[in-house]
This record gives structure tokens, sequence and C-alpha cells, in this order.
């Protein structure tokens, strides 16, 4: 999993699953029908969410396909169907409101930059100040989600939280 690149919270969550699905095997037959009878048991005994019930599925496709070299040969087993919901977002009041609140010029600035330039956490929090372009009202994201670089739009109001912080 190391080799292929893959995140370290997708490693543990990999290993987790494969973990679960080999417990749950008391001939330690690993084949078609055994995956099919433990996505079925986390479908409808556990009840598990389709997004996780789809980790389950990719783990078990890594396990067989990489680890044990084996010829991935199930596509009769079906993914589950990702749900795409709206997401729940807050509204510019509401925004205002929560930046306002906060007690220290650092978290306003943390807020805006992540509201105003639609930044996760992690890549707020590892942000440089090299990674302000002014000239052009840009932020530089280094090794975002999927260790990607990208660029993303920097407010004229947002620039003026970051110069007071800085």
């Amino acid at each position: 999993i190391t080799i292929k690149g893959f995140s370290k919270k997708t490693q543990s969550s990999y290993v987790r699953c494969v973990r679960d699905y080999l417990s749950n095997q008391s001939n330690n037959e690993l084949n078609k029908k055994s995956i099919k009878d433990f996505l079925f048991h986390l479908i409808d005994t556990k009840q598990l969410a389709n997004s996780t019930i789809r980790i389950y599925y990719s783990a078990i496709k890594f396990l067989f396909a990489y680890t044990l070299g084996k010829k991935w040969e199930l596509e009769n087993i079906p993914q589950v169907k990702q749900i795409r919901k709206l997401p729940v977002y807050f509204t510019f009041s509401e925004v205002e409101a929560i930046i306002r609140h906060a007690d220290f010029i650092k978290h306003k600035a943390m807020l805006m930059t992540i509201y105003a330039s639609g930044l996760r956490v992690s890549e707020c929090s590892n942000l440089k100040v090299t990674d302000i372009f002014r000239d052009n009202m840009k932020l530089k994201i280094s090794q975002a989600k999927g260790f990607k670089d990208r660029y993303t739009i920097l407010s004229d109001t947002c620039l003026e939280y970051l110069t007071k912080y800085w």
C-alpha cells in the first residue's frame, strides 16, 4: 500500500477492512462467494453506509490484485452505488458571525482563508507566506489531497485578514 502511494489514512482503513474480512472467514477460503457473502453481511446485517462498503470493496480488491497477486476476476461482484448528496452550507451571515466571534486574529484569518478560498483545514494549516501571490491574487496549495498541487483564489478581504495576522 505504501509503494502504491496511498495516504496513511487510506492504508489504515484498508488494513482494518481486510482484517475484518479475513476474521469473518471460518474456512479460510478467499473466493468470490466469500467476498459476496461478506459484502452482503455488511449491507444487510451491519447496515453500513454505501461509502463504507465501497472502502471494504476497494480494500479486498487491493488484497487480491496486489497483495496476493491474484487476477481480480470478480467483476460480477457489483460495487454499491455511490450516493451523492448536496452539502449543507452556512449562509453568508452565519459565516460572517462565526468569523466575527473568533477571539484571535489568527483564528479569524484561518476561518476567512478556509471560507474565501475553499481550503481544507489541513491545507490552511500548511500555508506559508511564500504561497501567497498578491500580484495575481492566488494561493498556492502544495501537496493537497492526493498529493496534488493547485492554485486557488485569494479575495481582497481574505488578504486583508492575512496581512493583519502577519
